[in-house]
């Protein structure tokens, strides 16, 4: 009981929500999250982080499409 309640308080929609780093609108659709300003700028900081340490070992940057077959 203590590891569900433990669970339910880290449990990454509700803390998405509070944090307001997404939400949802039925019209979009409940599994799809419209992304808030602090959410966003929370991904733009990894991106930037994860771009930073590829280069630092060489990684080559590619594009590829969203989507495909």
């Amino acid at each position: 009981m203590a590891e569900q309640a433990e669970a339910l308080k880290r449990d990454h929609n509700k803390l998405g929500r509070e944090l307001e780093y997404f939400t949802t609108v039925d019209v979009v659709g409940q599994g799809l999250p419209i992304i808030m300003p602090k959410g966003a700028r929370v991904i733009q900081t990894l991106q930037r982080w994860v771009e930073d340490v590829e280069q630092a070992r060489g990684c080559q940057l590619t594009k590829t499409p969203l989507m495909a077959k």
